[in-house]
């Protein structure tokens, strides 16, 4: 009974596969190349139908798994993504809805101040009508004649108004709020290019080659020597060409000497270096936008800092111009009139000014004087303004163009520092004595500022003294140049060589000035080639001090040697 039952397991031993452990279903009658009779389980058959799309039930069900669980991962990061360019589009969108209506806003209130005045003088003018006044009649009649031009300057401010509206109007589609809507319509479509490219499920292959699989691994291509499949590749070596690389088993028996590497072992030298490459591509692109976006969202500030300046020196020159018709009608005040209009009252108090000629002169003066003062201080107002907005500028580009170099040190420490204060803040209000913090973080952001703006002239300062050096370069080639020219024999016109002299003499004229209003950059650069020369001199001096131990140690070395040989 024990025989039996051993032959039956030795049976059933012979029909499973030893690999596989499972039951053989099919067997290959081709005996053409092999020793003996092979077997096949289902998966050893998949394996040798050697196609991805073709698997056993087993391995499908644990592909399925694994697929189900990238495809959750992978909408996880769509979703996200969609619902953040989607907020972000819609948060640009309200800014510049914002900026649009505040903007027709402003615009309508400055027409209603327009209309406003308006309204007053065409109930007046009603009123008006009903009344006689013969004396304010005729002043009014001779104050017509008087006038060179019977031009309504109440309709020329008007003009300039209804100008300046319409710059307004203009701007609203050219706005910072507008461009960055359109940045951020372009930003999305290369965010959802970049999600579709690489948030991808990656489907692998469903049959591996395997680690004892009795074929040996070759490519697809045949010895050209001895028409025989490539097995192996010389990656040694050395100055040998590409094709000559590929050996086959006979190529390999004729040079043993040379170390050969299995098409697997390549194979997986290949896939590693592809990786470490993908890597590589993924990270610098990741940089590379990210200094994109850091870029233009620096570019979309500058323009909104920008402009949003530029419209409040508008506004004040506009209000200064349009809006405040009490100076003009107070600078017009001497018109050319007729005493012969005047009532009697007006003719005495008139007369009386014109007796009283000295002071009436100083009442003038004072007027002159009173209006070139706020002249003054608008002007110096705006000055200071479109200096700030210089100023402004100026930080903005050069923060513009750190990013593009890669200045990350100083820049990251201020960025350090700005953090610190809002981690303070947060923790400071929480605080009972939050007040007291209030001066600390004022003069860390003032340091903040002063870092910026110390940056910021410090690159301009290296600028100013390049250019200052080109142009000193430039002025002393072209004087020469003229020099040169005027003593040329064969310039025969005398009107040329007078045309010589005088652009000589405006430009050694022009060097004076430029000259004088360059002492300190002179000085600068003559400090900077004084350095140079004593480091110059320093270094000639350690190698004469060197040179000079070398030559005591020499003579040091021969009185020894005398003195030994004297002994």
């Amino acid at each position: 009974m024990n025989i039996l039952n051993q032959k039956q397991v030795q049976e059933t031993q012979e029909t499973i596969c030893k690999i596989h452990n499972l039951e053989f279903i099919a067997v290959d009658l081709d005996l053409s190349n092999k020793a003996q009779i092979q077997f096949f389980c289902g998966k050893c058959l998949v394996e040798k139908l050697n196609n991805n799309k073709v698997t056993t039930i087993e391995q499908s069900k644990d592909r399925i798994q694994k697929v189900k669980i990238q495809q959750k991962e992978v909408k996880t990061k769509e979703n996200q993504a969609r619902l953040t360019y989607y907020k972000n589009i819609l948060d640009q969108i309200m800014d510049f809805k914002r900026f649009v209506d505040d903007s027709l806003d402003k615009m309508y209130k400055q027409i209603q101040q327009y209309i406003f005045p308006i309204q007053k003088e065409k109930q007046e003018l009603i009123e008006y009508e009903q009344q006689l006044n013969y004396f304010e009649d005729i002043k009014q009649l001779s104050e017509l004649y008087s006038q060179d031009e019977q031009k309504s300057i109440k309709l020329q401010e008007d003009n300039n108004f209804i100008d300046e509206i319409s710059r307004q109007f203009e701007l609203l589609y050219n706005c910072s709020e507008y461009f960055q809507t359109l940045d951020t319509f372009k930003n999305t479509k290369e965010t959802i290019k970049d999600i579709m490219q690489n948030n991808v499920i990656e489907l692998f292959p469903f049959v591996n080659i395997k680690k004892n699989d009795t074929k040996t691994p070759s490519l697809n291509q045949i010895c050209i020597n001895h028409k025989k499949e490539i097995i192996m590749i010389d990656m040694d070596s050395q100055n040998k060409k590409i094709e000559d690389r590929f050996v086959c088993v006979d190529c390999i028996s004729q040079n043993p000497q040379i170390k050969y590497q299995t098409i697997e072992d390549v194979d997986k030298e290949w896939k590693e270096l592809n990786t470490v490459t993908d890597k590589i591509l993924k990270e610098y692109k990741k940089e590379s936008r990210d200094k994109n976006s850091e870029l233009l969202n620096q570019i979309a500030q500058m323009r909104k800092n920008y402009n949003k300046k530029l419209n409040e020196i508008s506004d004040k020159v506009m209000t200064e111009s349009f809006l405040c018709t009490d100076k003009v009608k107070q600078s017009n005040q001497m018109k050319k009139m007729s005493i012969q209009a005047l009532d009697d009252e007006q003719l005495l108090k008139d007369l009386k000014q014109l007796l009283e000629n000295e002071e009436e002169k100083v009442s003038q003066s004072q007027i002159i004087t009173t209006l070139k003062n706020q002249d003054s201080i608008f002007k110096k107002d705006i000055a200071s303004q479109l200096e700030s907005l210089q100023q402004q500028d100026q930080q903005d580009i050069q923060q513009s163009l750190d990013i593009l170099k890669d200045i990350q040190m100083e820049k990251s420490l201020i960025c350090q520092l700005t953090e610190m204060i809002q981690e303070i803040q947060k923790c400071a209000q929480k605080d009972e004595n939050y007040k007291n913090q209030i001066n600390l973080i004022k003069e860390i952001q003032e340091l903040i500022d002063q870092a910026k703006k110390y940056q910021c002239q410090l690159h301009l300062f290296d600028q100013a003294i390049t250019v200052y050096q080109q142009h000193v370069q430039k002025i002393e080639y072209i004087q020469e140049n003229i020099q040169t020219k005027s003593k040329d024999q064969a310039v025969k016109s005398e009107q040329l060589k007078s045309q010589y002299s005088k652009l000589s003499n405006i430009l050694n004229e022009y060097k004076k000035i430029f000259d004088n209003n360059s002492t300190d950059f002179k000085k600068f650069c003559k400090i900077q080639q004084i350095e140079l020369e004593i480091i110059k001199l320093t270094e000639t001096n350690k190698h004469i001090e060197t040179e000079k131990n070398n030559i005591y140690l020499i003579l040091w070395k021969i009185h020894l040697s005398r003195s030994s040989m004297s002994q």
